[in-house]
């Protein structure tokens, strides 16, 4: 069985530079799918369990997920405004982060939430 890195599998397969340096150290077992290059086999391109995107919507248009799912991530990483989830002082509102992880879950995609930015209900 011929091996090949995943170095030269994301290369070929165009997938960027980001992957290609996570992977730069490990190795993947060839046949599988695609037809390569002398007769052989590539193997399905892999992204490791810990890498993800970032994204600015709640609200996918139809088909966003499946593309960044089939492209190996399994992370989203987003803003989850301050302003917007605390519009009145002391009333929370997840509903729009809450639709978000549900429509990841059909993926196995999972989210890392950064509360940030100010509110202007608290004073600075």
């Amino acid at each position: 069985m011929k091996t090949i890195s995943k170095v030269t599998v994301l290369i070929l397969l165009g997938l960027g530079m980001p992957l290609v340096a996570a992977a730069a150290t490990s190795r993947v077992s060839a046949p599988a799918t695609a037809r390569g290059w002398e007769g052989g086999t590539l193997g399905r391109p892999v992204a490791p369990f810990c890498l993800g995107v970032n994204i600015h919507f709640t609200k996918p248009h139809p088909g966003e997920l499946r593309l960044i799912s089939r492209a190996g991530f399994r992370w989203i990483r987003m803003d989850l405004f301050w302003q917007n989830t605390e519009k009145e002082a002391g009333q929370y509102n997840f509903r729009n982060y809450d639709e978000l992880l549900s429509r990841l879950s059909p993926y196995h995609m999972h989210a890392l939430f950064i509360l940030d930015w100010t509110n202007i209900l608290e004073p600075v």
